[in-house]
């Protein structure tokens, strides 16, 4: 019996790393954010941009930092795009006064942004269940200002 305990304990042990592995390998993974799923739910067009922001990526991520869903070890990501969403025409006084471009066309009018993208936010469900739930919020930063537009979550 003394035999077989050494060797068990050892396989339980390399089992359980294993499950450990996959499971922070699965919480890192990245999903591009959908902008064709945007578009249909939103009404938000998204594009790819390649111009030199006022704002940079390291000013991107401070501004992330400070956010409620970051976390240090957190899946986090950065893009650079245009976008247009008529939808929404709520900025606040700031953003407006910073940003020339939105405050005439009052909205979000092809207008370069920084998302980022929280995924894997492990939220309790607000059901008596100890569910937790998966999920992914997206901020809208100016990259003329570094002002928070909009968040949304979408998936």
């Amino acid at each position: 019996m003394r035999r077989l305990a050494i060797p068990m304990m050892v396989l339980i042990i390399l089992f359980g790393s294993a499950l450990l592995g996959v499971r922070a390998s699965e919480a890192q993974t990245y999903v591009p954010i959908d902008y064709n799923a945007l578009h249909q739910k939103f009404g938000m067009t998204v594009r790819a941009s390649a111009i030199n922001p006022a704002i940079s990526s390291d000013q991107v991520k401070t501004i992330a930092s400070t956010l409620p869903e970051y976390s240090p070890n957190g899946n986090v990501h950065y893009e650079l795009v245009h976008m247009t969403y008529p939808g929404f025409g709520c900025f606040s006084q700031i953003a407006l006064a910073k940003d020339p471009k939105l405050k005439r066309d009052g909205y979000i009018n092809d207008l370069p942004v920084w998302l980022i993208s929280f995924q894997g936010l492990r939220i309790p469900s607000s059901s008596r269940k100890t569910t937790v739930y998966d999920h992914e919020t997206v901020y809208v930063i100016d990259a003329a200002s570094g002002e928070e537009l909009l968040g949304f979550n979408y998936r």
